[in-house]
């Protein structure tokens, strides 16, 4: 019985904590909008797995020519 407690406390408290960190990563969110003629770089999806430390998982500079009004560049 008594490790059936540990148990649900252990539970409990790891998902408050976990909760608590969301919270944290929330509030600290930087919300960035593109403007036309900012310079980014594309994310190459296949770098999913990690091939090195020092090799580049971008591609390019591109230059964002036009942002709709849902955000789509």
């Amino acid at each position: 019985m008594e490790l059936e407690d540990d148990h649900f406390l252990g539970g409990f408290h790891q998902k408050v904590q976990r909760e608590s960190e969301k919270a944290w990563h929330d509030q600290h969110i930087k919300l960035h909008t593109f403007k036309v003629d900012d310079l980014v770089l594309l994310y190459d999806n296949k770098f999913m797995k990690f091939l090195g430390k020092f090799q580049i998982h971008c591609l390019g500079s591109y230059i964002i020519k036009e942002v709709t009004n849902v955000g789509v560049i």
